[in-house]
């Protein structure tokens, strides 16, 4: 049996899981621990390196579309499917 999916409230937590992700991303940089930087990559692929203001916010929005995708991926084709507690779910998914 296939289960309704908010559409609204997969994309909110798709969004929110890539803003959670830069905050922890940046939290690490600050110590100096090696990273791959994904809204950067994402970001100067439009903008050049020096103009953050610019590519911050491109880099940022794109990594947000990424993880609203991944979350509508999950929601549709696994959390749908399978009625298991939901740390299982997100575990097996990961």
């Amino acid at each position: 049996m296939i289960r309704v999916v908010a559409l609204r409230k997969a994309a909110v937590a798709g969004a929110a899981g890539a803003i959670a992700w830069e905050v922890a991303l940046r939290g690490f940089s600050l110590t100096g621990f090696p990273l791959f930087d994904i809204v950067w990559s994402l970001g100067t692929l439009v903008f050049r390196e020096d103009e953050s203001l610019a590519w911050w916010p491109v880099g940022l929005a794109a990594h947000m579309l990424v993880g609203i995708c991944w979350a509508l991926v999950y929601a549709y084709f696994f959390w749908g499917r399978f009625r298991w507690p939901p740390p299982l779910q997100g575990l097996v998914f990961s």
